[in-house]
């Protein structure tokens, strides 16, 4: 990807925000598809 892709911009700010310990499921969820992720691809949340 070249450096100025925006894609790879939304990578790079989806990983940074990734890097917050606070981060819970519906939070990964939301900073996926902003980062153009599709909802289906994250894993499913096992319940207890």
């Amino acid at each position: 990807m070249p450096p100025d892709d925006p894609a790879r911009a939304r990578i790079l700010d989806a990983a940074q925000e990734l890097l917050d310990l606070r981060a819970g499921p519906l939070r990964l969820a939301d900073v996926a598809v902003r980062a153009g992720l599709a909802r289906v691809a994250l894993p499913a949340v096992r319940r207890p």
